[in-house]
């Protein structure tokens, strides 16, 4: 998650972010589908007030980190937080899923293969109309002076949520 263009690469060790908020129906099919792929997990309850609590309280697993904001802070601040956890612990890159259930966390090993072949990459998947699944895909969005992207995301990370590719020497600096 650096975005310093002087480092050497080093090992590739992603990590799933997973941001949520008020998902309790459809949170713990997904942390489950996530935890399978055997990576770090940090699931952010960003200020839930439903029973996501409940939902998390008997998830178990060495991989898994729970994280909790005591008020909603928005979804941006809660992968921040996930974003973070994960460079304390020494994660390189990061892939964030939302928790209602629209994607497929079984496609994230194609994004994560996708963002290992070029790791100062930022790599997006898309949702197509006709299924839920994603799949890695360069296009424009918004401000990045390379591809246009507005996300402020870290350079490295990995989503499964819009759809752009750019390095980290172009993103505009907070």
């Amino acid at each position: 998650m650096t975005s310093d263009q002087n480092t050497p690469p080093g090992p590739f060790r992603p990590a799933l972010i997973l941001p949520t908020y008020n998902n309790a129906t459809t949170l713990a099919d997904v942390v489950s589908r996530c935890l399978r792929l055997g990576l770090p997990t940090y699931v952010i309850d960003d200020g839930c007030t439903d029973d996501t609590q409940l939902v998390l309280a008997p998830l178990s697993a060495p991989n898994l980190t729970l994280l909790k904001h005591d008020r909603n802070q928005g979804k941006a601040a809660a992968i921040r937080t996930g974003f973070d956890a994960a460079l304390r612990d020494g994660c390189t890159h990061g892939a964030t899923v939302d928790t209602d259930g629209q994607l497929d966390p079984e496609q994230i090993p194609d994004l994560l293969a996708a963002a290992s072949k070029n790791p100062a990459a930022l790599v997006l998947g898309v949702a197509t109309s006709t299924s839920r699944a994603t799949r890695p895909r360069a296009a424009s969005a918004g401000a990045c002076q390379t591809c246009s992207s507005s996300s402020r995301a870290a350079p490295t990370s990995t989503t499964a949520s819009a759809a752009s590719a750019c390095t980290p020497s172009t993103w505009p600096r907070p």
